[in-house]
């Protein structure tokens, strides 16, 4: 039923936790701080992706080569694209 609604459990997950944390800051701390608390959010997970995340696992620095070579010969032939 997920599927269908076009969502997935992380965006509903997201939405039912974000409500009550709302209502506490703002009951809390002022309307304001609801900004202010999801802005740091946001731009906490955006670090944490740009410092561990990598384009393709042969380019990610914290796996074991032996890790790389099962990941791209489980993928089947899948090859690193390059966009221009």
């Amino acid at each position: 039923m997920i599927k269908e609604l076009g969502c997935s459990a992380a965006q509903l997950l997201g939405a039912v936790a974000s409500t009550p944390i709302s209502g506490f800051l703002c009951s809390a701390y002022g309307w304001p701080s609801v900004f202010y608390f999801f802005g740091l959010l946001g731009l906490a997970s955006g670090l944490f992706i740009l410092f561990l995340g990598a384009d393709c696992p042969a380019k990610h620095r914290m796996i074991s080569e032996e890790e790389k070579i099962y990941i791209q010969s489980s993928l089947g032939g899948a090859k690193e694209k390059v966009l221009y």
